[in-house]
């Protein structure tokens, strides 16, 4: 049995009357610049919806789906992922290593822990938010919560905008991590195991 299944295409209205919103924005063209492919203020929504607003699909899984955090510039390692495999998980994808929060005092986004936490493609604005019926972009000056390498000292030289700039943030400084299911071979293993608690 596929341990997923396709059930919805998303085509949903962006503006709404609700106060704030947040939507997965499209990464930049490889070859192209922030500055260039982002705009400068506020679009219309049927613009953010044909250029700016990143498609979906709603799946359903049969397996419990984490991240893996290398909290490195490299993937998790063959030894990690050896001994993650004893423990009864096996990889589903390999990402870049990504925080979303909002809000002001106690912020809610995703956990660290949790797949979306592992992204597939950076870009340097991963979210858009709407007020009302207005579509305003939150990073007009491209920065997102990514982890970073935690060797990497604070560089005011981090540059994002070129494609070069990011090709290089990539392999230098962005964090990669690994999304993991439960391997169907491994079901001793309860689905409330943590695959990062990895030791012999």
């Amino acid at each position: 049995k596929q341990w997923y299944q396709r059930r919805v295409r998303g085509d949903e209205c962006l503006n709404s009357d609700q106060d704030y919103s947040y939507w997965m924005t499209t990464r930049v063209p490889k070859q192209q610049s922030c500055s260039n492919y982002y705009p400068s203020g506020d679009v219309s929504t049927e613009e953010a919806k044909q250029k700016y607003i990143s498609r979906c699909v709603v799946c359903v899984s049969d397996y419990k789906l984490v991240s893996y955090h290398s909290f490195t510039a490299n993937p998790p390692t063959d030894q990690e992922m050896a001994v993650i495999s004893q423990k009864g998980w096996e990889k589903v994808y390999s990402g870049y290593s990504y925080i979303m929060q909002v809000g002001p005092g106690r912020a809610f986004g995703n956990a660290v822990f949790d797949h979306e936490s592992c992204r597939r493609e950076f870009t340097p604005t991963m979210i858009a938010q709407t007020y009302k019926k207005d579509v305003r972009f939150i990073s007009s000056n491209f920065k997102s919560m990514w982890l970073i390498d935690s060797s990497a000292m604070p560089d005011r030289n981090m540059k994002v905008d070129s494609a070069q700039d990011r090709e290089s943030f990539i392999q230098n400084y962005l964090g990669k991590c690994v999304v993991l299911r439960r391997s169907i071979e491994k079901k001793m293993y309860y689905y409330s195991d943590n695959p990062d608690n990895y030791e012999l």
